[in-house]
């Protein structure tokens, strides 16, 4: 009775192989082109943290295999094209009230910073369901991170 239990579960892991995925394949296209494609929310310029957003930028692209391409833009129109899958990454200030906190993965912070009542976070922001690129993303924001 306890060896079909286990052949199943054995059988169940060997089908995920290659776990944590990429959804739509963002590490394996970052891999292909050499490139990480990177919203820069034009605001992030004249935030007190943007050199260690921009070393943000630098290592994840590095450990991912790329580069960045950088562009910048509004923090909506940015994310929105995150969402669409035409940008890897977004990063800037980012409100914890925000409604992109639900559509977006967003990451720890890097840095935070207190505006009146509300705290910005200096982080970034990936799109939902690429877990590998996640993953990784998320490694180099907390090597980088500390507290506030």
């Amino acid at each position: 009775m306890k060896l079909p239990a286990l052949l199943l579960a054995f059988l169940a892991l060997a089908g995920c192989g290659g776990v944590p995925r990429d959804q739509q394949g963002t590490l394996e296209r970052i891999a292909e082109m050499q490139e990480v494609r990177v919203g820069v929310i034009a605001a992030a310029a004249q935030s007190p943290h943007f050199a260690r957003l921009r070393d943000f930028v630098e290592r994840s692209s590095a450990a991912a295999g790329g580069r960045p391409r950088v562009e910048d833009g509004t923090a909506e129109a940015l994310l929105l094209r995150l969402e669409a899958g035409q940008l890897d990454l977004v990063v800037g200030e980012f409100d914890r009230a925000s409604p992109w906190y639900r559509r977006v993965h967003l990451l720890p912070p890097i840095a935070t910073r207190s505006e009146g009542d509300s705290e910005i976070e200096a982080t970034a922001a990936a799109r939902n369901g690429e877990n590998g690129w996640i993953m990784l993303i998320e490694r180099e924001a907390r090597a980088l991170s500390t507290p506030s």
